[in-house]
Parts: C-alpha cells; structure tokens; sequence
C-alpha cells in the first residue's frame, strides 16, 4: 500500500505557494521605495528560509512509503530503506485516529501569523483536493509481542511510543507510524489485515 501520493502533492503545492509568496514579495521590493521596499524584501526574506529547508529535505518527502503486508510479516519501506517485523513478534494491529477539535479562526496581527495562517489555509485546500479527513491524526499502530522489543528495531525507533493500550492483554507500548491523513489508506489496511492476519487485527482505534 503505498503512502507517499499526499506527500508529494502537499509538498508541491508548498513549494509552489511559498516560492511564490518570496518571490513576488522580493520583485515588489525592488521595484519599491523606502520602508515598501524593506518590508517586501523582508517578507521575501521570512519565505525564503523555509523555501530552502523545503528544497534541501525535497528528496526525503518525496521518496515513496509503503506498507507491506505480507505472509512473512509487515514491512514498512521509505525510499531503499525497510524494516520487516515478522508475525510473531507483533501481537495486534490497528489503525489509530484522534479527533481534534478546530480552533476559531483569529485576524492575524503580525507578519508570523499572517504566514502561519496562510500555510494552514494551503495545507486546507490540499486535504480537500484530496478527499482528507482533517478530524483525524491518522497511525499505523503496530503492538509488539514483547514489551521490549523496540530496541531490537533501531530504525522505528523515533516511532516507538508510551501508550495506554486500547485493551486488556495489549502491552503499554507501541509503533505508531504516521499515516496521510486519507481514510481510504486505513480501509486498504485494514482489507489487507482482514485477508492475511484477522486474529492480529483491532480496527480502528483511537489515540490515547
């Protein structure tokens, strides 16, 4: 199941929007005078940085993830790397959401909010282009046999995490592996799990 489309589309669309805030804001600059032109060089300035951070990680967002399901186990790839836990040393699968609650919108005051409010309105567009759900933080939540097994895997390790099972006999801990925030890449998921691993499967959970 590949897991890379809504990066790569949130990720152009991102370029293209901040490349050109910075750039029409640095050809307004110099085309401008006195504090106009300081405050469109500025402006462009302010955008540039995350432009070059954007660029610099470009090959990282936009090399494919996947998940693997499979007779030997679940395999996690992103770009060459991959990691394969075999079945027996996963107890449960699932798939984890947590609601989130939409804060009233606020008039942005400062040059930061004005950009801060500008990336999330983007970011908006995008998860309805996309058919998101924006309710949901979506996880693969991956719950180990053994309660120690993350130090066995150093790769997943930034995504081992402390957590209150969502039921009895589940260990305290898990892999929870960031999902796009599309439902249908739950719902091939959790087709896959249905097929190749059902004693194994939860179904949806949400994140505690």
């Amino acid at each position: 199941m590949g897991l890379g489309r809504s990066n790569v589309v949130v990720t152009i669309c991102l370029l293209l929007f901040v490349g050109g805030i910075a750039g029409v804001a640095a050809y307004s600059g110099l085309r401008a005078q006195g504090s106009a032109r300081i405050l469109g060089l500025a402006i462009a300035a302010i955008f540039a940085i995350p432009l070059l951070m954007l660029l610099r990680a470009l090959p990282k967002f936009l090399a494919p993830r996947r998940v693997v399901l499979d007779g030997h186990g679940l395999r996690i790839q992103h770009g060459r790397d991959e990691v394969l836990l075999p079945w027996p040393q996963i107890a449960a699968v699932g798939v984890g959401y947590q609601r989130t609650a939409r804060e009233p919108e606020k008039a942005p005051l400062t040059l930061e909010a004005v950009q801060e409010a500008a990336v999330g309105r983007l970011q908006d567009y995008a998860r309805e282009a996309l058919h998101v759900s924006d309710a949901r933080k979506l996880a693969l939540e991956i719950f180990p046999a053994a309660p120690d097994a993350g130090a066995a895997v150093p790769k997943l390790r930034p995504y081992w995490k402390q957590a209150r099972p969502p039921m009895a006999g589940l260990p305290g801990v898990r892999w929870s592996f960031p999902l796009p925030p599309v439902t249908g890449i739950g719902e091939r998921i959790a087709d896959g799990m249905r097929v190749i691993q059902p004693n194994r499967w939860l179904g949806w959970i949400v994140r505690s």
